[in-house]
């Protein structure tokens, strides 16, 4: 077959035919039976055009009929040119494969060569764990400012920033008075997100903070599960905390003696005007805001 596929000048259904003959082959006479109807299968074509094709092989030369068919005894076919015919081995790095001993190489970059290596322009970050690309508590990557966790961190590893603990000293009483308010939330905010809030708590004050959040939750469409929900529905927005001290509520007058006259408890008397109509009106005796009382 690899004669045919080289060498030989047959073309269309004729080269089909040889083609399929060939493959058959298995003595080094290059001689094989084939029927008529198995080359009608082989080329999916008709009775006629598989007879044409045979006839056409032979005018070339290259198909010879040994012995014609016979009854149930399918006709004898030789590849004669293909007598003799050995095929070459495809040797490793040849013609046939030119890259094949030069994997990796610049011819053939994709193929698996050597590793990179660690640290090397392919990978620069490899050796540099540690460093602000792939450093927790870096710009890229702060620490999440939970009161025990910056401790323990502060105290064994020390590598967090001024700003970092200025995070956690400001914001872990909010974080706390949160929780104690009943208000468990994730606190997972970007850097951002945590300096703004930093900037709310100095501004605003932790009780005014917790007091929104109290009356902001109930009017939330779904449940609230992220502590950026209220930096986003008003923190932001929260007023300075007054310095002035709450006034004094002011307190209620005493009330006079029972007249006796009214109800007790509202001191209203009810009566009837000259058309008959029932009113009630502040007792004249007893009333807080009668004519003549002090003010």
């Amino acid at each position: 077959m690899h004669w045919v596929w080289n060498h030989s000048q047959t073309r269309g259904n004729a080269r089909l035919a040889l083609l399929f003959v060939a493959d058959q082959v298995r003595t080094p006479a290059c001689e094989v039976r084939v029927s008529v109807a198995d080359l009608m299968c082989a080329l999916n074509a008709s009775r006629n055009t598989a007879r044409e094709a045979i006839r056409a092989a032979e005018e070339t030369g290259e198909l010879e009929t040994i012995e014609p068919a016979s009854g149930r005894r399918a006709a004898l076919y030789r590849l004669p040119k293909a007598v003799g015919h050995v095929q070459p081995s495809s040797r490793r790095g040849s013609e046939l494969d030119p890259l094949e001993n030069r994997r990796g190489s610049e011819l053939d970059p994709l193929r698996p060569g050597p590793s990179p290596r660690r640290g090397s322009e392919l990978d620069p970050l490899e050796n540099r764990r540690g460093s602000t690309f792939d450093r927790r508590g870096s710009e890229l990557d702060p620490p999440y400012p939970h009161p025990t966790t910056n401790q323990q961190a502060g105290t064994g590893a020390g590598e967090a920033s001024s700003d970092q603990t200025d995070v956690f000293t400001v914001c872990g009483p909010l974080i706390q008075a949160m929780t104690d308010a009943g208000i468990t939330v994730s606190w997972d905010m970007s850097t951002e997100q945590w300096m703004e809030t930093v900037r709310v708590v100095q501004r605003a004050g932790v009780d005014a903070m917790v007091e929104f959040a109290l009356k902001t939750m109930p009017t939330a469409k779904t449940p609230v599960r992220f502590a950026k929900f209220f930096l986003a529905a008003g923190w932001r927005g929260l007023p300075p905390a007054s310095a002035r001290q709450p006034s004094q509520a002011r307190m209620p007058r005493s009330l006079p003696p029972h007249c006796g006259e009214c109800d007790p408890d509202t001191r209203l008397r009810s009566g009837e005007t000259p058309d008959g109509f029932r009113v009630v009106a502040p007792c004249p005796d007893c009333h807080p805001n009668r004519e003549g009382a002090a003010a």
